[in-house]
């Protein structure tokens, strides 16, 4: 046998192991070309092969068999928390399988990603960590939520993520015999979760078909981040000499050869996936080690459309147009066309020479349904002039004057040239600007990181880190003062995000002239920039300042339809709320805001949501319970509809819980408020002011719930996490205090809830406005402490001040009032003024009742009152009608 028969044995083998199993037999034959001895050689290697496979693949099982305890009796692993079903699959270092919990937390089914044992070596720990974190960073309809992690019995690290029942995507396609348009429409949604993934510095590295499923409803599901990789500088590749983190038919040239990858790598391997997905063949064929893949790589030139189109039999044609609902000689057409430029783009051997940005990708897939003039090609007035006329066929049939049309068609070509030309400039534009981000992002995470032997950074602080970002900024970016700005603004945003508002002001403050010179007055950054310099001065605890900004940017905007003028009352109504207990003032801004928003049918965005939870909040504080509960519930229902990120819908939630929890429904409250502490604290971290809110409000709910450790243990840890968050220059540490006194209370630790009262007495008088109604909120804790310490008369005189607070602001109707005539009637009972106390008591009951409901702890204190002032008055009747009324767990 000669040479080059030995190389075309190798070349055919090497084509067949490409192919399906059930297809490689034919295949073969007609490779062969009726050469028997060649036909005969090449299923010689084939039956090796597959012995070889069948013998490693055995090999495989019963090692992994060896390393793996049977911890159950299907042999499944034991998680704690965590009933293991069935496996769906394994990689090369990881198991998954279906789970379920099985504490009563969460009903549905999950997938639980384990550690292989035997694997649990440092760099492969460090790899499954490194997956997990990137799950957790990554908020995305097309991606698979992770919701805990762990250790299992074994000891061995697992995630468990949302379970996604569908198929993979090349199996999908095929069963549910797509077009080529309903394709596009699936990779679309490819584009966009990885452009989201790419906007986060996150690159997949391992995309392939059986890596994205598509559900029953056609949303892509991306999974397995296994060797993604951050992109930062000094970020461990995690791997070691000699080993692949790859796919080999899916991996980019620089995978290949071992060079730095960047989204560019994700970029080449979808236009793999593309082809593959409107053709059924793979574009390029690199063998089966890796000298042959190194080697293939760098001379290969990968199949356009029709030419793998072209290499298939009439049979396997029609069987694929046939999959497609297309004709035979329209797909043809198809793969010759247009479209065949898109994936030859993805895949240049060159990552320069792809496209930019998935994004761009993205874009020319649209500009292909459209008609429109592709990225992937070269300008040209012939092309330019073949598209138009595509798009408007009736227009050119029907022109009545040659000179008309072809003087249209000159006008169209340039115009369509110079939009392609704007494209291609924009996409640069906007690829030097990710890069110029990614750079700075990249020096900004180098300075502080800990294990840096220099000494510089090593013990810094996140404020230090971020004033570090402004002078890197400041100092390298002068000649390019728009990404400089972005960037700053950026910085700005963090400071604001992270509550530190000494910061955030300083850096608004210098930004603000420039915000004006480079954008002008009425642009949205600066906009931004002077409503955020208000609200941080508000902050800081300088009320009247920022009232007078307020004043100054309502003057403004004043009688403008501008939505700007909506957002500015709806902050200004809040701050009327919460700083001046102004509320009728607030209603009414509430009330033109709305307005505003209802006629430019601008309803559907997150500020129109923030404006629904500050109506919410005026009318929980006006004791309008139903009715903020539909504030609420239309806030929440807005923040799902539009909202990827999962914190607008946690802050909804919790806003709606507290609603929940003064109505009574106790068990509804505790569950939301749990789910949103738990996304709050999971994406912002538990020291985030979100995360303390919602931890204050979940301890409020346990103390109606008479859960009292549960509730000293969430107080205490709001009350430090405020205290370290915003010190006491906030009257929300006062607040939180007060939150503390609750529990104390009915713990009967009169004299620890003592001292607290008066620390928030203190705090509270010297953050708020002089007559705050807030202020009452001490008064009634300790006038109530005296009612039961024996002091009527200090009870009383507590009550009284509280009452002055009351009157400057809050309606009678208010629950407040029903609060404070419990604290009279209580005082009144102690000094034994028995009529005094029943008039109070029953004002009180009559408050309460209606806003609270009975079951309410402040509600029953006043019954108890009832049933002792007419026991004393000896008025059976009327103390057996509250008797009554008494819950069981608290006769």
């Amino acid at each position: 046998m000669q040479f080059n028969d030995q190389e075309k044995i190798q070349e055919i083998f090497n084509d067949a192991l490409e192919i399906e199993a059930k297809n490689r037999k034919s295949f073969i034959k007609k490779a062969c070309q009726n050469n028997s001895e060649i036909e005969a050689e090449v299923f010689k290697l084939l039956e090796q092969f597959e012995k070889a496979d069948a013998y490693f693949n055995s090999f495989e099982k019963d090692l992994s068999r060896s390393f793996i305890q049977e911890s159950s009796i299907e042999g499944f692993p034991i998680v704690s928390n965590y009933e293991i079903l069935r496996k769906l699959g394994e990689g090369g270092m990881a198991s998954v399988f279906l789970a379920k919990r099985n504490d009563g937390n969460l009903e549905q089914t999950l997938a639980l990603k384990l550690l292989k044992r035997g694997l649990d070596t440092d760099i492969v720990l460090q790899r499954f960590e490194y997956e997990k974190q990137i799950l957790a960073s990554l908020q995305h309809p097309n991606l698979a939520q992770i919701y805990d992690a762990g250790i299992s019995q074994e000891g061995l690290p697992f995630f468990v993520m949302e379970y996604v029942e569908g198929l993979p995507l090349l199996e999908y396609c095929q069963k549910n015999q797509l077009t080529v348009s309903q394709r596009l429409e699936i990779f679309k949604q490819i584009c966009e979760v990885l452009q989201y993934a790419h906007q986060n510095l996150i690159i997949h590295r391992d995309l392939k078909p059986s890596n994205i499923l598509v559900n029953q409803n056609g949303q892509v599901k991306l999974l397995d981040f296994g060797i993604a990789k951050i992109l930062r500088e000094n970020e461990p590749e995690l791997t070691q000499t000699g080993k692949f983190l790859l796919t080999p038919n899916y991996a980019s040239p620089e995978q290949l050869l071992g060079r730095k990858v960047s989204t560019q790598s994700d970029i080449y391997q979808v236009g793999i996936i593309l082809h593959e997905l409107l053709v059924s063949q793979k574009p390029i064929h690199l063998g089966k080690n890796i000298n042959q893949w190194q080697e293939n790589i760098k001379t290969l030139s990968p199949d356009s459309l029709s030419s793998s189109w072209n290499k298939l039999d009439v049979e396997q044609q029609k069987n694929i147009a046939q999959e497609r609902k297309t004709k035979l000689g329209e797909l043809s057409q198809t793969f010759k066309g247009d479209l065949a430029n898109i994936p030859l783009k993805c895949l240049e051997t060159e990552a320069k020479n792809r496209y930019q940005s998935i994004g761009q990708l993205r874009e020319d897939v649209e500009r292909y349904e459209q008609d429109l003039p592709l990225l992937a090609r070269k300008p040209s007035k012939t092309y330019q002039i073949r598209k138009f006329i595509k798009r408007n066929k009736v227009a050119v049939l029907f022109s009545t004057l040659l000179i008309t049309s072809l003087f249209l068609g000159i006008i169209m070509t340039t115009w369509q040239a110079q939009i392609a030309y704007q494209n291609q400039k924009k996409a640069e534009k906007e690829q030097r600007r990710a890069e110029q981000i990614s750079a700075f992002l990249i020096k900004l995470f180098k300075s502080p990181d800990p294990r840096n032997p220099l000494g510089e950074g090593k013990d810094i602080t996140l404020r230090e880190f971020l004033g570090k970002g402004i002078v890197n900024l400041e100092n390298e970016l002068s000649d390019e003062p728009e990404l400089q700005l972005e960037l700053l603004g950026i910085v700005a945003d963090m400071y604001d995000n992270l509550s530190y508002y000494q910061e955030s002001k300083a850096l608004e403050e210098k930004l603000l002239p420039r915000y004006k010179k480079h954008y002008g007055e009425d642009s949205q950054q600066y906009f931004k920039s002077k409503l955020r310099i208000i609200q941080t001065t508000y902050n800081l605890g300088s009320v009247p300042k920022a009232d007078t900004l307020y004043q100054e940017i309502l003057a403004k905007y004043q009688n403008s339809k501008d939505l700007r003028y909506a957002r500015v009352l709806n902050d200004y109504a809040l701050f009327l709320q919460t700083a001046k207990g102004n509320f009728p003032t607030a209603d009414s801004l509430l009330f033109i805001a709305e307005k505003i928003y209802i006629q430019e049918k601008d309803t559907l965005n997150n500020d129109f949501a923030e404006l629904l939870s500050s109506q919410g909040l005026l009318k929980n504080l006006l004791g309008q319970l139903e009715e903020a509960k539909n504030y609420h519930e239309r806030e929440l229902k807005i923040s799902q509809e539009i909202s990827r990120d999962p914190v607008p819908i946690a802050l909804a939630e919790s806003d709606l819980s507290t609603i929940l929890q003064k109505l009574g429904k106790l068990e509804e409250a505790e569950k939301m408020q749990l789910k949103s502490l738990e996304v709050l604290q999971r994406i912002l971290g538990e020291d985030h002011i979100h995360s303390i809110h919602a931890l204050n409000n979940l301890s409020a709910i346990y103390v109606r719930q008479e859960e009292l450790e549960k509730a000293e243990r969430t107080a205490n840890k709001s009350l430090k996490l405020y205290l370290e968050k915003l010190g006491e220059s906030s009257y929300e540490t006062g607040i939180a205090y007060m939150n503390t006194v609750s529990y104390l209370v009915r713990k009967e630790n009169f004299e620890e809830a003592l001292r607290r009262v008066f620390k928030a007495k203190e705090i509270l008088s010297k953050t708020l406005p002089p007559k705050h109604y807030l202020n009452a909120i001490p008064l009634f804790a300790e006038s109530f402490i005296y009612s039961k310490t024996g002091k009527g008369d200090l009870a009383l005189v507590r009550s009284q001040e509280a009452e002055r607070f009351l009157e400057q602001s809050i309606p009678k109707e208010h629950q407040y009032w029903g609060v404070l005539y419990a604290r009279k009637a209580g005082a009144y009972l102690i000094l034994n003024d028995l009529e005094q106390g029943k008039t109070f008591a029953e004002k009180s009951y009559q408050i309460l009742s209606k806003q609270l409901g009975n079951e309410h702890h402040n509600t029953q204190r006043t019954i108890e009152l009832l049933v002792e002032i007419y026991e004393k008055l000896g008025d059976i009747d009327k103390k057996n009608e509250y008797v009554a009324k008494v819950l069981k767990k608290n006769q």
